[in-house]
């Protein structure tokens, strides 16, 4: 049977993806990804469960084989399960964050919140008629 580790290794030589190119997909630095690949300290055996989560939802891959071997490999996730484990992932990210980052993020989100309303407006409202007349003409 094989380490969590050398599972978690086994889908990034699957993806043919070098450690730069992993940790970029995943959000993780190429050190990182070697050392839980490699199962050194502080990852001897194990992976934090932010980072098996993400690369359960980034590869469609099952959460339950990374952790245990265990069923089939690839993810049979339903679209508000893989939607429920982004946000449990957001919300642990979150919260490992300083009160100060956490009032940066929540600006940003209202921010991008405001834009996509704006968007959204701008995509229902139909063009206005010129009457055959264009600008500057």
């Amino acid at each position: 049977m094989t380490t969590i580790n050398e599972r978690l290794k086994d889908i990034r030589k699957r993806n043919r993806l070098t450690l730069a190119e992993f940790g970029a997909k995943i959000g993780y630095h190429p050190t990182t990804v070697s050392q839980i690949e490699r199962s050194v300290k502080p990852y001897i055996g194990r992976a934090d469960d932010r980072y098996i989560i993400t690369v359960s939802n980034v590869f469609h891959v099952s959460e339950h084989w990374l952790r245990t071997g265990e069923g089939e490999i690839d993810a049979t996730v339903t679209p508000a399960e893989s939607a429920a484990a982004r946000t449990q992932l957001v919300i642990g990210m979150f919260r490992e964050l300083s009160p100060e980052s956490q009032a940066l993020i929540l600006d940003l989100a209202k921010a991008l919140i405001e834009e996509d309303k704006a968007a959204k407006k701008k995509a229902a409202d139909p063009p206005k008629e010129t009457g055959g007349l264009e600008e500057g003409a």
